[in-house]
């Protein structure tokens, strides 16, 4: 795999050379830069990857860590979302050590209770945190019949579920 990923980049220089050398007035300065930064990404990913498994482990959490941080701090947050927030950095890590340990139960896809499956009584499994996020319109709740806010979170919610279709 290191190879092929070492092929392509080879191949990325050598097309900017060219390209350079065919047209000399075109400025392939962003490209070069791109190409540059690919293999730095590469030689990165590469090196990690060598020592073993628990290395590129460790790696990816520290990775994930950053790119949580680096998320949160874009959201506009309130202090009501505190707890939840760091909840996910405590489970990040909880989810690093189970792939460490080889725990593959955290992987068992879920099937809601209400397409009539259900798990046997007194069984019990983490899930993954792998999700896919729609971000709609923010819904206000303030008081109000609880029938008429569920089918008002209903309704927003089938809206956003058929955005795709």
């Amino acid at each position: 795999m290191g190879l092929v990923i070492l092929a392509l980049l080879a191949a990325a220089s050598g097309g900017v050379a060219v390209l350079r050398r065919i047209q000399p007035e075109i400025d392939y300065s962003e490209l070069s830069a791109r190409v540059l930064s690919w293999r730095l990404m590469a030689g990165i990913f590469l090196t990690v990857l060598a020592p073993g498994h628990k290395t590129a482990l460790v790696f990816f959490a520290f990775l994930s860590f950053w790119g949580l941080k680096e998320y949160l701090t874009l959201l506009k947050t309130r202090p009501a979302d505190h707890r939840s927030l760091a909840l996910c950095f405590l489970v990040l890590p909880a989810q690093y050590y189970l792939i460490a340990i080889g725990w593959r139960r955290m992987f068992i896809p879920v099937y809601p209770v209400n397409h009539g499956r259900r798990l046997p009584k007194g069984e019990w499994f983490l899930v993954s945190f792998y999700c896919e996020i729609r971000i709609g319109p923010p819904q206000v709740f303030s008081g109000g019949n609880r029938r008429e806010i569920l089918e008002r979170l209903r309704s927003a919610i089938l809206s956003l579920k058929n955005a795709d279709n």
